[in-house]
């Protein structure tokens, strides 16, 4: 008992055995058959509770130690949120909880706009500062059941399981607003006198059909955001899609040539 469930179920084990060895002494003795082994079973039940007490300790502290090892192994020392692993191990759990419940399963990568120019200016210890202040302003912002966790060096994911890409979109505009107004330390060397966060949103299955396709649509929306404004929230959007979805007669070579053309400009410059 110890060895499998730790020391506090080995000692109610315990507690239940020596009962039950007392209880039969006790039952020969109101026979008037005065056991003689009485004293041979309070050493036994000495033994048996310094073996409870030993290994169900030894137990408790290995899986205390193995418990400690994996936050560690999954969370980000620095902020406190789940590191990258943390985030694929969810987010491909959830995606697959999402496709067996024909749920809506939403992504949100962030990322804070002219990051290096603040650590360039202020260090990077108070860059540091900032990560940890903006963490905390997303896990005080999202719903509950959500998954935050630090993505990348300034980028963060956000996982929302059954949101759809509008609700998802809401989200991202109450973290974006909520750190646009936090009196961050240094945010008059920043433009604007502010710090802010770009943020790209999307979802499955209006967007992607995996994992691996939802994050880059989430990156392809997070780009968009940070290359037309920043301080901005976006929706994946893609215009081949548009046209598929508008136009029936558009055949499906047409489309693939288009994307093949678009693909080689956007790998020259994108």
């Amino acid at each position: 008992a110890s060895v499998n469930y730790g020391r506090k179920l080995g000692l109610i084990f315990y507690c239940l055995c020596v009962a039950s060895i007392f209880a039969f002494d006790w039952l020969n003795d109101s026979l008037g058959l005065v056991s003689t082994n009485v004293e041979t079973d309070i050493i036994l039940a000495l033994i048996m509770f310094m073996a409870a007490w030993l290994i169900g300790g030894f137990v408790d502290i290995e899986r205390d130690t193995i418990k400690k090892l994996a936050e560690l192994a999954d969370h980000d020392d620095l902020t406190g949120l789940g590191n990258k692993r943390y985030f694929y191990r969810n987010l491909q759990e959830l995606f697959t909880k999402a496709q067996k419940e024909s749920a809506c399963l939403s992504l949100a990568l962030a990322d804070i706009d002219h990051f290096k120019a603040y650590n360039d200016v202020l260090g990077h210890l108070q860059g540091d500062e900032v990560l940890i202040q903006l963490s905390g302003i997303i896990k005080n912002t999202i719903p509950p059941g959500s998954v935050a966790a630090r993505y990348g060096g300034e980028e963060f994911g956000i996982i929302l399981y059954g949101y759809s890409s509008q609700q998802a979109l809401a989200v991202a505009e109450k973290i974006r607003k909520a750190v646009e107004n936090y009196p961050f330390s240094g945010r008059e060397y920043q433009p604007k006198q502010r710090i802010t966060i770009s943020l790209g949103v999307a979802s499955y299955p209006e967007h992607a059909t995996s994992v691996k396709e939802l994050v880059c649509r989430a990156d392809d929306a997070l780009f968009r955001a940070k290359s037309v404004r920043r301080n901005k929230s976006e929706v994946y959007f893609s215009v081949f899609d548009e046209i598929a979805t508008s136009f029936n007669n558009v055949s499906h070579d047409l489309l693939n040539s288009l994307k093949t053309l678009l693909g080689v400009i956007q790998a020259k410059d994108r």
